[in-house]
């Protein structure tokens, strides 16, 4: 019984939600389009005449190549870090009669 209101539930909640889209689909159809920030911006910058000088590919690889060199850097500053981190750990030394110690512990 309870499985079948859920259901039912589900399936009011899942048109009820194909109406709303509906209905605002219409409304937004009717809206005239409108170019967002960036979309004025970046067309801005293409069409300066500095970026047709620099090529953008070139301009990307060089950006791409300096921060594989970054991250590079980065990565050996971190495996060093970790290498002194894990020497300066001490070593865990058990005499013999550990164990015997824990054994007498527990009496």
């Amino acid at each position: 019984m309870l499985e079948i209101i859920f259901v039912i539930l589900m399936l009011a909640s899942f048109f009820g939600i194909l109406a709303m889209l509906y209905k605002k689909a219409g409304i937004l159809a009717e809206l005239p389009e409108q170019e967002s920030e960036d979309l004025k911006i970046m067309k801005r910058i293409k069409n300066h005449r500095y970026f047709s000088v620099l090529a953008p590919k070139r301009v990307i690889s060089g950006v791409l190549s300096k921060s594989k060199s970054v991250a590079k850097r980065v990565e050996g500053k971190a495996s060093s870090m970790l290498d002194t981190l894990h020497n300066q750990r001490p070593e865990n030394k058990f005499s013999g009669d550990y164990w015997a110690k824990v054994k007498r512990k527990k009496k």
